[in-house]
């Protein structure tokens, strides 16, 4: 259940700006072709 808006001010304002996005040393190469072309596609 998620908490009323409003009541946690600082979360609210990080999700807004913040782009969480798929890191680590594991990452196959297809995988980053995937991100790489995603995050293309969404900005244009």
């Amino acid at each position: 259940m998620r908490p009323p808006a409003g009541t946690m001010p600082v979360t609210e304002t990080a999700s807004k700006h913040v782009l969480a996005l798929p890191m680590h040393p594991y990452l196959d190469a297809e995988t980053q072709v995937r991100v790489i072309d995603t995050v293309l596609a969404f900005n244009g």
